[in-house]
């Protein structure tokens, strides 16, 4: 009755904490027909519900009670591993979208020696105030899709903890997150990561990059579920295309945003750019050398003629500024993190010189 009385934007299921790290036979017997059962009930119900399981964790020190008969399930980490098995192929047979609510546990019990936090209520399965926070976390990360930040929402948690936690939850969803889980019980290496949580359902999830080359950028569409676009350039000009190339007809900063869409949901997501004026011509005499050397830029023979430094990535986005004047020298480090920069040095006369720095 719950379920049909409306049109629900999300639903989110959950199994029993222990049955989805039962034994295959056990699961296929006791957990998934019944998952499939709700599944279509709420799909029948309203067709763009977009269906959500929600991942938990395992116990403190695994499940005791089955472990004699289970040994996979004997340590929190074998009952962690096999609970996101189950999550995750009830989310393929159910196309459902997935909470990892256990692969964010796991990452603050990586860390619990140094932080100490305690993600559990005394008995040892349920969550402490802790563990209720990042499980919010996720949720709201889930169902929003936006990353948490500046949240002073603590419950009864000092600041430094919550925060914490809130990075954890952010963790999972980030583009860099895998985990991997080669499963010898079922015979298959199972992946999570930045798009497994999304991809199995039908509501969308918009993501681009940018590429920038002087006045001209190439947008590339990584969204999922999309099947419509629509992008705005920042300048009055829009594209319905997947991937556009776009051209600016003067230099300055510019939002670009995408709009992408299915006939259940949309997204949106957008990025700064800023579109730099071709450098009029140096000198050779006043052009500085540069040297690249393990991430390191060393820029020689400034000449004391340039007054300022400004670094760019290659999405246009501004990473450094830098006053210079007075100095021939000037030496940057720990830029491994990109893979190319923009380097602008600007003339005491206004004039500027641009170096593209692939590493």
């Amino acid at each position: 009755q719950k379920i049909d009385s409306r049109d629900w934007d999300y639903v989110f299921l959950q199994a029993q904490s222990q049955e989805p790290s039962f034994t295959p036979e056990e699961v296929e017997v006791d957990v998934f027909p019944y998952a499939k059962k709700l599944a279509d009930t709420i799909r029948y119900n309203y067709a763009c519900t977009e269906l959500v399981f929600y991942e938990t964790w395992g116990r403190l020190n695994g499940d005791e009670l089955n472990c004699d008969t289970w040994p996979p399930v004997c340590s929190y980490w074998g009952m962690s591993n096999r609970l996101l098995i189950g999550y995750l192929l009830m989310a393929r047979q159910n196309m459902a979208s997935i909470a990892p609510v256990g692969l964010a546990w796991q990452q603050v019990r990586l860390e619990e020696a140094e932080h100490g936090i305690n993600l559990y209520a005394s008995d040892g399965g349920h969550p402490s105030v802790a563990g209720s926070y990042l499980a919010a976390c996720v949720m709201y990360r889930t169902i929003f899709k936006k990353k948490i930040e500046n949240a002073n929402f603590y419950s009864t948690l000092d600041s430094s903890t919550a925060v914490y936690l809130q990075s954890k939850a952010n963790r999972v969803f980030e583009s860099d997150f895998l985990y991997e889980l080669n499963d010898t019980i079922y015979n298959e290496n199972f992946v999570f990561d930045y798009a497994t949580w999304h991809q199995e359902g039908h509501s969308v999830l918009a993501e681009l990059q940018i590429d920038l080359n002087a006045f001209e950028i190439t947008c590339h569409n990584h969204s999922v579920n999309a099947e419509t676009y629509n992008w705005q350039f920042g300048d009055g000009n829009i594209s319905t295309d997947l991937e556009p190339i776009h051209n600016y007809s003067t230099a300055g900063q510019f939002m670009v945003q995408l709009a992408a869409s299915n006939s259940c949901s949309v997204d949106s997501a957008a990025m700064q750019i800023e579109i730099i004026e071709t450098s009029v011509q140096i000198p050779d005499q006043i052009r500085p050398s540069l040297s690249i050397n393990n991430g390191n830029i060393n820029i020689q023979g400034l000449k004391s003629q340039y007054k300022s430094l400004d670094l760019y990535n290659l999405n246009g986005l501004h990473i450094q500024h830098q006053d210079i004047s007075g100095k021939d020298f000037v030496g940057l480090t720990d830029k491994l993190s990109q893979k190319a920069l923009l380097l602008r040095l600007t003339l005491e006369t206004g004039e500027s010189i641009s170096y593209k720095i692939v590493f």
